[in-house]
């Protein structure tokens, strides 16, 4: 996956205070529901995730729809992918290449 100018929110549990569920459509999707006023389809959305042989997984927001109350709520439709790089990696990543890497704070 090329990372270059996406934009990352950070729902790990380090640095998210953020509520969310999640529940799996199939292997590759799930249905996210969240708080977040920031949050827009094509965004990526960085999890733990204790299977993973890196500890995280990325879910790339294929579709998103905010409720009207509260206005910053939303439901999305979230495809899984492989985080093939350590968090450190990722880190560096996007302090070095125009990645926008947001610590989500709810």
């Amino acid at each position: 996956m090329n990372y270059q100018g996406d934009k990352i929110h950070n729902y790990t549990r380090t640095y998210s205070a953020c509520t969310y569920s999640l529940s799996r459509i199939d292997e590759d999707k799930a249905k996210m529901i969240g708080i977040s006023n920031n949050v827009n389809e094509g965004d990526l959305i960085l999890m733990d995730h204790k299977k993973s042989p890196t500890g995280f997984v990325l879910l790339k927001v294929a579709s998103i729809e905010y409720y009207r109350d509260p206005e910053d709520m939303w439901e999305a439709i979230v495809n899984f992918h492989t985080l093939d790089v350590p968090k450190p990696i990722l880190d560096y990543m996007a302090s070095s290449l125009s990645v926008q890497f947001i610590d989500s704070y709810c």
